[in-house]
């Protein structure tokens, strides 16, 4: 998302049951995992220098779903974004079979982004039918990713339009995503400024 330049990327596990390793179905001992990232996202900013005020938490699949089951669970854990970035699903657009899965438990947690930036990517942005009637939850930008007319599916190298290779092939959906990230940091760092 960032074209390797500006930013620190860090990618946070779920933890399983019992603390000792990742988990591979859904989000293992959310508690777990809600405590891991508020105890290492911090030293991680410190470690490598990265602005505490200036992070922004994207999700994939699950991880766009996580954004905000995992990164909205609390009001300790929603202070430490400055935006969410999803591609290809929403937490609250349908339910998974997990506890709070359902659509109010969801909007309570996007309620605790208090106006804060949020990209909503996918072949089918949820804004119809779900986010339209809650745009007052956060600011929201949607942007429609036909990931089927950027690659050759099937026969290519990508076989499924449910894909986050599309921020690797430079497209407008790609410029639009950076450029939204862009615009997110440089607002954040500006209001630290002040």
């Amino acid at each position: 998302m960032s074209g390797g330049n500006d930013c620190i990327w860090v990618t946070m596990p779920y933890v399983e049951k019992g603390r000792k390793k990742n988990a591979v179905k859904w989000w293992g001992d959310r508690q777990a995992t809600i405590d891991y990232c508020k105890l290492n996202l911090p030293r991680l900013c410190k470690q490598w220098g990265g602005d505490p005020n200036r992070v922004i938490v994207c999700g994939f699949s699950r991880g766009a779903i996580g954004t905000s089951y995992i990164g909205l669970a609390d009001d300790e854990i929603a202070s430490l974004w400055a935006g969410i970035f999803t591609f290809d699903h929403f937490d609250g657009h349908r339910q998974w079979g997990y506890p709070q899965d359902d659509r109010p438990s969801a909007l309570k947690r996007l309620a605790r982004l208090k106006g804060r930036p949020v990209l909503v990517c996918g072949q089918h942005p949820e804004k119809e039918g779900y986010l339209e009637n809650h745009l007052d939850l956060a600011d929201f930008t949607f942007l429609k990713v036909p990931t089927g007319k950027i690659f050759k599916i099937p026969g290519g190298a990508i076989q499924s339009p449910h894909t986050d290779m599309w921020m690797h092939r430079d497209s407008t959906y790609r410029r639009q995503a950076r450029g939204w990230l862009k615009d997110v940091l440089r607002s954040k760092e500006k209001q630290g400024l002040k």
